[in-house]
């Protein structure tokens, strides 16, 4: 599973999990203990976590599962999302210092954090990055293809130069 499978949807509280897709939209289940499905039509709001970026000093932004990562890896503690914002911006900073503090409010740090939280607890494998390069998985996807084709064997290999015998 990965970010592009999570959504959030305006008006409604946490991250969902797209569970189905239609031409009419989305049937939804939340990311926490109730496990709540929800069907979304497509005239909602739908924001795909994969596909939201973090404002950072300069023109750039940065993927939203680049900061998971970084509040993950952070040695500080993860305030509650209900903290004061100036907590939260304190840790914000010092977790994504090269963030754009005039363009990043705290209400989306209230919104990391929290998205942070539940997918933390209920989907702890998003923020387990792959560690395989191009290489190791074309060795991978090799081995198994090779796994598959039939033993070789000396009756596989020679070709029947004999015609058939009429008896």
């Amino acid at each position: 599973m990965d970010l592009k499978e999570l959504v959030a949807i305006s008006g409604k509280p946490g991250i969902y999990k797209i569970i189905a897709r239609s031409p009419k939209g989305y049937v939804v289940e939340s990311v926490d203990e109730q496990k709540k499905r929800l069907s979304i039509n497509a005239s909602q709001q739908v924001a795909i976590l994969e596909e939201i970026t973090v404002y950072v000093k300069g023109e750039e932004s940065i993927p939203l599962k680049d900061v998971f990562l970084k509040f993950k890896e952070s040695t500080l503690d993860i305030p509650e999302p209900k903290a004061d914002n100036t907590t939260l911006k304190t840790f914000f900073n010092e977790v994504v210092p090269e963030n754009d503090s005039e363009k990043v409010y705290a209400s989306d740090i209230k919104k990391m954090v929290k998205w942070f939280m539940s997918i933390k607890e209920f989907l702890p494998e998003i923020l387990n990055p792959v560690d395989s390069t191009p290489e190791e998985t074309n060795k991978i996807i090799d081995t198994n293809l090779e796994s598959e084709k039939e033993p070789e064997t000396e009756e596989n290999n020679t070709v029947n130069t004999e015609e058939p015998k009429d008896e």
